[in-house]
């Protein structure tokens, strides 16, 4: 399987399986990181004080270092309501469960090792 048909293979199950859109990128720095370092210094992420902790700004500047062998970034937009209120504790949670699903239909298709 070429690099494009398994582009469109992803692309393909990503939107089969409820997601809203998708797209596949490098993990090098973004090329207009430096409009999210002004966003940032002009406060506008508001109460998400996580968006301009160090770590997350080294990350998202950076994004090969949180994997360091990583070829290809898989991003995926999903709709959502709010969880009941039991799980709102675990958002994240819930992010790595639908990424996992995604991960066990595309291996069911034999294009995941």
């Amino acid at each position: 399987m070429t690099n494009i048909d398994l582009t469109q293979e992803i692309k393909l199950l990503a939107i089969e399986i409820g997601f809203a859109a998708v797209g596949i990128t490098v993990p090098e720095p973004p090329l207009h990181l430096d409009v999210y370092l002004d966003w940032l210094q002009q406060q506008r992420h508001g109460e998400m004080a996580y968006l301009a902790a160090p770590r997350s700004v080294f990350l998202r500047s950076s994004p090969g270092e949180l994997l360091p062998n990583c070829q290809s970034i898989i991003v995926l937009a999903a709709r959502y309501t709010a969880p009941p209120s039991h799980l709102f504790s675990f958002d994240g949670a819930i992010v790595a469960q639908v990424a996992k699903n995604f991960a066990e239909k595309f291996a069911a298709r034999g294009n995941l090792a």
